[in-house]
Order: C-alpha cells, then structure tokens, then sequence
C-alpha cells in the first residue's frame, strides 16, 4: 500500500511516499495500481494518476540505517510537479492518527 505526506515549511513543499502491509487490500480511498515487482499494489486514491505516469518500481532503501523498502520513480519531476497542486491533495489523510496501515505480524 502506498500513501503520501506533504507539508508547506517556510514557502516550501515537502513531500514523500509512504510504503505500508496489509494482510487484505485497503477499503475506501485507495485504488490498485497494479503490481510492482510482482507485489499487488494499493495507492492512495489521489495517488494513481502521478505513480502511473512517473513509473515506479520498489527498490531497497539505500539509507544505511534503514532495511526496509523504497519506491524508485523513473520521472520523479512528475511527483515534484504534483506535490505543488494543492487540489490533488483533497483525498489525504488529514492527520497522522488516521494511520490506514496496518502491522504485519
């Protein structure tokens, strides 16, 4: 499952991808995007057009204190366009306490 943040900072945009498991797919406000590296993929409703168009692929995260996964863009300008459309950003989470993820165990 893939979800967004973004946030304004002194006139600036800041934005990332999320990656989360779930045991089942996501209920209302998320849509598939089709697999990646051949995992099923959900993503945030407002998230389908940007991540199929920029072309993204699952990598590991290349952070050396982190061993978990990253999502790769071949055209990450598309999601630096997108990050600066406000009206994109009508379907997100308003705050972090409505967590759609879920812990996988």
């Amino acid at each position: 499952m893939i979800d967004a943040f973004r946030s304004w900072r002194c006139g600036a945009c800041v934005g990332d991808l999320t990656i989360g498991w779930r045991h089942s797919p996501p209920g209302d406000g998320f849509l598939g995007l089709g697999p990646l590296d051949g995992v099923p993929v959900f993503v945030g409703r407002g998230l389908r057009g940007v991540l199929s168009e920029a072309g993204p692929s699952l990598v590991r995260n290349r952070l050396p204190w982190s061993s978990g996964l990253a999502i790769e863009l071949e055209r990450p300008e598309l999601w630096l366009d997108f990050l600066e459309r406000p009206s994109d950003w009508s379907w997100h989470r308003q705050r972090s306490s409505e967590s759609r993820l879920e812990p996988f165990n």
